[in-house]
């Protein structure tokens, strides 16, 4: 009580940003509830990820505003999850949380992600602590969730409650996204993007408005709609299991899976579109080994193909985005979304880099080539930048390894032996799976917070339900051993049961 009337008494007395003090406060008190109680810790993190944004443009009406509050800001969520990370495993070390050696396996393997975007980030940025500690945060923190979800959380009964409120706390980010678009930019909203301290600042030079919400970019709101848009039609699967009910209802499932559509279709991120219908699909694939790797063999032939005929297409594309935008689909969804003239870039992109010698590099060009239009290696997609930025070698380590995580997921999701288990968990890689094929023709959306948040949520879900899987299976093994009465005479099994030789 005494250090909440203190930290009252600071953030009132303080003579700068009222917001960025208050988060000073709330980035020590967010770690520290995180390392003494990670559980409920974890619920307030995750739906506060949702709205943490919109303090930064509340800075804006409560005072001056410096870059050192920014950082305030931004670091609340890092910090907060820093302390629900080490809660964590000070609680499983101590008794109060079971941990497995598959639990350390999966920190180990989260440790592992922290460092490489460190050394990622000091390979673009130099010895610039301003940016490892952003670029860290972003890129690779939220991968210790593959260590912490199922820490906490350890049946699929659990997840689906954490799933079910996620989708019901976020549905004000929809709406008010839908509301931005159709009312535009509130008045402090545009003052926030005025002090420059946004990218977004650049849709004061336009005459149309791309909804962000509460989060940081209309591309995040995309990312998100779309893949809880698919997440809510799959827990409202009815469970083959009778004796369980769904996590919503249908109706409801449908409801929040309109609201959300509705806050894709708010945000104009037109790849957006893909990620629930592409999500779906594997969901269904990823459960049956043949037509999981029949689709990524599908994926990576389409993406040759796309890469080969971009010249062909970008001398054709002014003519289809002119057909696109007046026909009936863009009547009824707009032209914006319809719109396909901006995927020139992209397709720029994969003529000016991947077709290009001069591209290749061992380590790359790092952060200064690559992002200015007139730059013969220009490009806005994600593979394209990493050959630019990082060059072969890293890229050929970092495509190895997803290889290696990609097959260790999918042959634990197809020894899941529970049937509901083995649908949520393919369903959960699957719309990650989607959010990872909407970067490569969109941008490193995985870099955008809270987009990494979901995307890793899903995946440590996944790895949770394989292991609980793998887990029921091993204490099954001697059950098995008993004789069945339906399939043996009554003397054996008396036999059998009294280890009398029959």
């Amino acid at each position: 009580m005494g250090l909440a009337l203190y930290m009252l008494t600071a953030v009132l007395l303080s003579e700068g940003n009222l917001v960025g003090q208050l988060c000073r406060f709330l980035l020590v008190a967010g770690f520290v509830m995180g390392v003494l109680l990670p559980r409920p810790a974890f619920v307030f993190w995750l739906i506060g990820c949702g709205y943490l944004d919109l303090l930064k443009r509340l800075m804006v009406v409560s005072g001056r505003m410096f870059h050192d509050d920014l950082f305030y800001v931004l670091g609340v969520a890092p910090a907060t999850f820093a302390g629900i990370a080490a809660g964590a495993l000070l609680h499983g070390l101590f008794g109060g949380v079971k941990l497995r050696s598959a639990h350390l396996g999966l920190l180990a393997a989260g440790c592992v992600m922290v460092l490489l975007s460190a050394l990622m980030s000091l390979r673009t940025n130099g010895m610039s602590l301003r940016a490892l500690g952003p670029d860290v945060a972003n890129a690779g923190l939220y991968a210790l969730l593959i260590f912490v979800v199922p820490a906490l959380y350890q049946d699929r009964v659990s997840v689906m409650r954490l799933l079910r409120l996620l989708l019901l706390a976020w549905t004000p980010v929809m709406l008010y996204g839908v509301y931005q678009q159709v009312n535009g930019f509130q008045e402090f909203e545009i003052d926030y993007l005025k002090t420059g301290m946004s990218i977004e600042i650049k849709q004061l030079f336009s005459d149309r408005v791309r909804a962000f919400s509460t989060l940081n970019s209309p591309t995040a709101l995309g990312t998100i709609a779309g893949g809880l848009c698919a997440m809510a039609l799959v827990l409202g699967w009815r469970p083959l299991n009778r004796r369980q009910t769904a996590a919503l209802a249908s109706p409801v499932a449908w409801m929040l899976a309109l609201v959300y559509a509705a806050g894709m279709m708010a945000s104009t991120v037109r790849t957006s579109l893909m990620i629930p219908v592409a999500g779906l699909m594997a969901a269904w694939a990823f459960r049956h080994r043949g037509v999981t790797w029949m689709l990524y063999a599908v994926m990576v032939l389409a993406f040759a193909l796309l890469v080969l005929s971009a010249d062909f297409i970008l001398n054709r594309i002014s003519v289809w985005n002119d057909l696109a935008t007046t026909g009936a689909l863009s009547r009824m969804l707009g032209a914006e979304m319809t719109s396909i003239g901006t995927f020139s870039d992209r397709l720029m992109g994969f003529r000016n880099i991947i077709l290009n010698p001069d591209a290749y590099t061992w380590f790359g060009y790092g952060s200064e080539r690559g992002s200015d239009p007139s730059d013969p290696l220009y490009n806005h997609d994600l593979i394209s930048n990493m050959i630019v930025r990082y060059g072969c070698v890293p890229l050929a380590v970092m495509s190895l390894a997803g290889f290696v995580i990609a097959r260790h997921v999918h042959r634990a999701v197809h020894r899941v032996r529970d049937v509901d288990d083995q649908r949520l968990a393919a369903a959960c890689l699957g719309v990650a799976f989607a959010v990872v094929a909407a970067s490569l023709l969109s941008g490193n959306v995985l870099a955008t917070f809270p987009n990494n948040v979901v995307f890793w949520l899903l995946v440590s879900i996944t790895l949770m339900l394989s292991m609980t899987g793998v887990k029921t299976r091993a204490k099954a093994a001697p059950d098995q051993l008993e004789p069945q009465s339906a399939d043996v005479p009554a003397a054996v099994m008396r036999a059998h049961r009294q280890h009398i030789p029959s």
